[in-house]
């Protein structure tokens, strides 16, 4: 019996909706194997390993790191009454770098600075402006302190933008990015 115009529809509307549904299955059973893939130690359940990705994590100077659940997680404990506070973690990125300077050169910064390609100064999306940071070049081993005074990298995938001075201390200013390990450090500009 040939279907008629309302039935038609209903039919192509029930497949249509047979469809959604087995890619919304496919889609979720997708997700699930990516969570199955081997990680690093350390690295939260679910989060696949994926090196072209800047990778974040925080240490405590004893060597403990963030694991989901742990005290770590939820930071260090509050400070006992009349003591001051003190920041007890550090950031540590790993990910690529890249450098600014003549284009640059003489405007200000995110922190009120002029910029001078010629100091070791890094930009960074959230480090404290005014905050220092070591800058190591993976491939190579050099490293650089710098101070951290302004915004950036707007560049996908890369996690510090440094001076022309700075990348000069970790030879990479004719390869134009690295892949470098960034490190906070807790005492501010002028703190010795």
């Amino acid at each position: 019996m040939p279907l008629g115009g309302e039935s038609k529809r209903r039919a192509t509307q029930k497949g249509r909706s047979a469809r959604r549904l087995a890619f919304a299955a496919a889609w979720f059973v997708s997700l699930g194997s990516a969570s199955l893939a081997p990680r690093s130690a350390g690295e939260p359940p679910g989060a696949a390993a994926r090196p072209d990705r800047p990778e974040t994590r925080y240490e405590h100077p004893t060597g403990a790191q963030n694991a989901i659940g742990s005290q770590a997680t939820r930071g260090p404990a509050a400070p006992p009454a009349g003591k001051p506070v003190q920041k007890r973690w550090k950031v540590v990125e790993r990910g690529r770098a890249s450098w600014y300077g003549p284009g640059f050169h003489g405007r200000t910064t995110a922190s009120g600075e002029i910029f001078d390609q010629t100091k070791l100064t890094a930009a960074h999306r959230t480090l404290p402006l005014g905050s220092r940071a070591r800058v190591t070049n993976l491939r190579n081993g050099a490293t650089v302190e710098v101070e951290i005074n302004d915004r950036g990298p707007y560049v996908e995938g890369r996690i510090v933008d440094l001076s022309r001075a700075a990348a000069g201390a970790l030879r990479m200013v004719e390869a134009g990015i690295a892949l470098v390990r960034v490190e906070s450090l807790d005492r501010p500009v002028g703190a010795g």
